[in-house]
């Protein structure tokens, strides 16, 4: 089998060039994805997180007590001419300000309906990814146009985009083989080349 990256002549059942280490099988990797451990993004279901649901609702009530805080001051200041009202409506304001970057922080939206939110993302920027994606691992393998990626699962976002020829991990969940342009390299779970 010949090395599409350097050319070098390496026999039919080797995996990897003996001169460049470039991935010889790399096509008929991408046309065994299920086989091997990927699947479709679009097949994926999400469990929600029923601790970050109860938040949410909960934080959505205090937000909307917050909101009728703003309203009733404004009005009562209005009406009675009492100074004192402005100070419920800002505190109302406050609250409900400080609610909303909280839960937008702590990306509750994602947590409690992961199906809406979280696949959207992701199949935007995926074609395949890791089986161990739904078992709550840190990272998973992403496959994006034959590129490799690596997706947060904690986080709910892209760690690496899928921009390289070839990704394994060497060291799992910090440090990544990369194969890129005919370059081979490692890099830690940032994108930080390493020497």
């Amino acid at each position: 089998m010949k090395c599409n990256n350097c050319g070098c002549d390496n026999p039919d059942d080797a995996k990897y060039c003996r001169v460049c280490g470039n991935v010889l099988q790399l096509e008929s990797f991408f046309e065994k994805l299920s086989e091997l451990g990927f699947m479709p993004t679009t097949m994926i279901t999400l469990k929600g997180s029923l601790g970050a649901t109860l938040l949410l609702y909960l934080l959505e009530l205090l937000f909307i007590i917050g909101c009728l805080m703003v309203i009733a001051g404004i009005v009562n200041f209005f009406v009675r001419r009492d100074s004192g009202f402005v100070f419920v409506a800002l505190g109302g304001f406050v609250c409900s300000f400080v609610i909303a970057y909280v839960s937008f922080k702590c990306k509750l939206l994602d947590k409690s309906f992961p199906n809406r939110y979280v696949k959207s993302r992701l199949l935007k920027e995926t074609d395949y990814i890791q089986l161990d994606f739904v078992n709550d691992d840190d990272y998973a393998f992403i496959v994006k146009n034959k590129k490799f990626g690596v997706y947060s699962v904690r986080r709910y976002e892209i760690q690496l985009p899928a921009i390289y020829d070839w990704l394994s991990w060497k060291i799992e969940g910090q440090i990544l083989n990369v194969r890129q342009n005919g370059r081979q390299y490692i890099m830690d779970i940032y994108g930080n080349e390493l020497k």
